[in-house]
């Protein structure tokens, strides 16, 4: 198998990486940071994104004939991911699927709008939950503010694949590259909540706007996303730690959630949050008498923490303490 990063050419049928990916093509145009991946689906005639390289209308001839674009789905505004969409729209006329926030960004000192209206091509302004039918398959869309106001995710249910726009980038290995918000307009809080979403979906597979497809460990390169991003916004690596395995003991991961704490506690002994949280999950792991022992350690270390001691007469009701 050919490694996407060692080579010149830009087109990529990702079947032959992995036959999750059945009929879904690639332009890598991701490898450095002037342009996004574009994503071509039922045989040419759907994009995910538009990139902005102008040699897309020969790249796209070239593999897929005079089959017309008929369908152009924009993950958000940003100029790499629609810099050769107008090219496409006045080569193809296709329609253009963007979310409504997106659509009122500025280019060319007009609205993304202004100039889709001026083209006549049919356009449609997206919220989020909607579904989009591709070559019989049915494509969500899920609204993940943060990078941008309005960018968007697509999801295809049945084979849990996403299309991660700039949400979630590979993080092992030696290509990565951490999501970030538009210093303009994006919003790292809700970049957070957008990745904790993805977290929480545990798609197989992700497909992202820069970098290429992951479908190996992929919930680590989104935790792991999800804990810089974390560390980011508290400034403390003990805090994000926390954070992550409150989430993955959302999640139903105790193993992995008590692992986070340990390392908290391997820093900090007695950090009380830490302390807590894991008293609980061991709890809720049903290892009561190490959570007792825990919680026991946390009240006696903070005798006025109201919730531990709460919590230490629960666990003595069910040791019948």
């Amino acid at each position: 198998m050919k490694d996407p990063y060692s080579v010149s050419e830009v087109f990529f049928r990702l079947v032959e990486f992995s036959c999750l990916f059945e009929g879904i093509d690639m332009l890598f145009y991701g490898r450095g940071p002037l342009s996004s991946n574009v994503y071509i689906l039922d045989g040419g005639k759907v994009l995910i994104d538009a990139g902005n390289s102008f040699e897309i209308l020969c790249d796209l001839e070239n593999h897929y004939g005079k089959t017309g674009v008929e369908k152009v789905i924009i993950t958000h505004a940003h100029p790499d991911h629609i810099g050769a969409l107008f090219s496409i729209v006045e080569a193809y006329k296709p329609a253009v699927y963007i979310h409504e926030i997106e659509a009122k960004a500025s280019l060319y000192g007009n609205t993304i709008e202004d100039i889709l209206k001026g083209t006549k091509v049919d356009y449609v302004l997206l919220r989020g939950n909607e579904n989009i039918e591709v070559g019989g398959r049915i494509y969500r869309v899920l609204f993940a503010p943060g990078h941008t106001p309005g960018t968007i995710m697509l999801y295809d249910t049945e084979r849990g694949i996403l299309f991660s726009s700039d949400v979630v980038f590979p993080m092992l290995g030696s290509h990565i590259l951490l999501t970030q918000p538009d210093p303009s307009c994006g919003d790292l809080n809700e970049l957070i909540l957008s990745v904790r979403y993805v977290m929480r979906l545990r798609p197989k597979a992700v497909l992202p706007g820069h970098l290429f497809p992951f479908w190996e460990r992929t919930t680590d390169h989104i935790k792991r996303t999800y804990f810089e991003l974390k560390f980011q916004e508290e400034g403390d690596r003990n805090l994000a730690l926390i954070s992550l395995g409150i989430n993955l003991a959302d999640m139903g991961e105790l193993e992995e959630a008590i692992s986070c704490f340990k390392l908290v506690l391997d820093d900090e002994p007695n950090h009380a949050g830490a302390l807590f949280v894991l008293s609980l999950a061991l709890l809720h792991k049903g290892n009561l008498e190490e959570s007792y022992k825990k919680v026991c350690y946390l009240c006696e270390l903070y005798p006025d923490f109201k919730e531990a001691q709460d919590l230490k007469s629960r666990i003595e009701l069910l040791l019948n303490k």
